[in-house]
């Protein structure tokens, strides 16, 4: 049977204009004894980027570390709301991918 690792990452915003970015975004694993968190994609945590990536908008990064997920093999595989506002929505992805 295929065994499975998920990581999340949380807060990824769109306003109401339909605009991509971050409510406090962090990327997250799941373990067997909790979640772990890995990084805080937001912009207050900027400085601990690649060096490439220190100036980048918060948007920006998150979709860096969504595409960078996909070529290490993770797998998006749903979203879910975490909250609403009048302003805009922040969702939570989900991502997997095969234990070899």
């Amino acid at each position: 049977m295929q065994k499975w690792e998920y990581c999340i990452i949380t807060g990824v915003a769109t306003d109401a204009n339909g605009r991509f970015g971050g409510l406090n975004p962090k990327l997250y694993l799941f373990l067997l004894d909790g979640l772990e968190e890995k990084e805080d994609l937001g912009d207050n945590t900027a400085f601990q980027r690649p060096r490439d990536w220190k100036k980048v908008s918060e948007a920006g990064y998150i979709a860096y570390k969504i595409a960078k997920l996909g070529i290490e093999g993770w797998e998006m595989v749903g979203t879910s709301i975490e909250s609403y506002t009048e302003g805009g929505v922040a969702h939570c992805i989900y991502f997997r991918r095969p234990i070899e």
